[in-house]
């Protein structure tokens, strides 16, 4: 899941326990951890964070006392455009 860096600095600054993050597809929910991190993400303004659950740090040293979680990771609904949906309810 890509997450903008932003979001990341928010819930470290502002001591938000959790962050709603949408990208283009899915939704999910960040989170910092106490769990011992699994993997190790480099920083960019784009992160690209894993959606499996697993705790994940990141590879900034303002970052590096930090271990950052996704949590209910799901599918955004599509949306669905008028011609598709006048062609469903014609059906």
């Amino acid at each position: 899941m890509i997450i903008d860096s932003y979001k990341i600095t928010n819930i470290v600054l502002d001591k938000n326990r959790a962050v709603v993050i949408e990208d283009k597809f899915n939704t999910a929910t960040l989170v910092l951890t106490k769990e011992k991190p699994k993997s190790t993400i480099g920083w960019s303004s784009k992160l690209n964070a894993p959606m499996n659950q697993r705790p994940f740090k990141i590879n900034h040293p303002v970052f590096k006392s930090f271990t950052f979680k996704l949590i209910n990771c799901r599918p955004k609904k599509r949306q669905v455009s008028l011609l598709e949906s006048l062609l469903t309810s014609l059906n």
